[in-house]
């Protein structure tokens, strides 16, 4: 009797620690229960959306990060405060980790359910626009997210990160959604022989991808785009004086067209497994365990401008 009693006021103390007063115009934590688990996430939501519904940006960390972490290299707050307009929500993996499908990685969490519910619970959301971006691990799970048929996902910006083998096979929705990718040349997480590893100890395989090309293709299937597409580049930083310093990489923007939604893909020539921004730290220690980060763009930038993110 005693034990029960124990474990009911456990229950009792998790729901009421996540008990939410939302707060505007600044970033905060929150949490809610998830099949008896706490499940905890970070948001931002724009002051001025009290009295207005605005698109939802759900923004997945990688493997191993935390969402306080991932808002601040992604800068999707500063940008949502700054001009744009839309709430971000920063949710949190399991052991910094997300189930993207890979049959070895969290794949007993529910997530999809977790971030079904937060597309319900949170204030002011316009339901008929609903985004969803992620790095690496949260690239994958990004796609999971547009793969499942029970998400209404209007659409999703992957960057380091292609489609897991995994998901390539059980892919349920096949309707067209708007996609992005920013993938560089020299991603060490995502290899060419078609493994997906841990940077730091290559020997530690953590499941298999189809490769960027390949992802792309299914895109274009996926969104009946035509095989035409435009392209420019960005590289800007290559002087090795004055204001600019050489970053060693070149953006090639590919956007296709005829498609029934939006396809557009940024290869980060000479970009390892980073997020490219103009703000990005490209230095010694990080670049050897994860390659050089473009400063050709600023990811986030591109994301909001693709999805339509703007004051309204």
């Amino acid at each position: 009797m005693l034990r029960v009693f124990i474990v009911l006021s456990l229950l009792f103390i998790g729901v009421q620690a996540c008990k939410m007063n939302w707060v505007y115009g600044q970033s905060s934590d929150a949490c809610i229960m998830i099949d008896g688990k706490k499940r905890e996430f970070r948001y931002f939501i724009p002051s001025h959306a009290k009295g207005v519904n605005l698109p939802l940006l759900i923004a997945l960390h990688g493997g191993g990060g935390n969402p306080k972490r991932f808002e601040a290299y992604s800068r999707f707050s500063e940008l949502s405060m700054k001009g744009a307009s839309y709430i971000v929500v920063y949710p949190k993996g399991v052991d910094k980790h997300w189930n993207d499908g890979r049959s070895n990685v969290n794949s007993t969490v529910d997530d999809v359910k977790f971030i079904s519910r937060l597309i319900e619970i949170l204030p002011h959301v316009l339901k008929e626009e609903v985004y969803v971006t992620g790095m690496s691990n949260g690239g994958l799970m990004t796609q999971r997210l547009a793969c499942d048929t029970s998400l209404n996902i209007n659409g999703i910006a992957v960057v380091g990160a292609t489609m897991s083998l995994d998901l390539h096979k059980s892919c349920e929705n096949r309707n067209p959604m708007q996609a992005l990718f920013i993938f560089g040349t020299e991603d060490n997480v995502f290899l060419d022989n078609g493994k997906l590893v841990n940077p730091i100890k290559p020997s530690n395989v953590r499941g298999y991808h189809i490769g960027i090309d390949k992802t792309l293709a299914y895109w274009k299937r996926r969104n009946l785009c035509k095989s035409s597409s435009a392209r420019k580049e960005l590289n800007e930083y290559t002087k090795k004086w004055g204001k600019f310093k050489d970053d060693e990489t070149k953006v090639h923007v590919i956007e296709y067209k005829g498609c029934n939604k939006k396809l557009k893909y940024y290869k980060v020539e000479g970009g390892g497994h980073r997020w490219p921004d103009k703000k990005a730290s490209n230095g010694f220690i990080i670049k050897k365990l994860v390659g050089k980060a473009s400063l050709e763009m600023s990811s986030a930038d591109e994301i909001i401008e693709f999805f339509g993110l703007i004051k309204r």
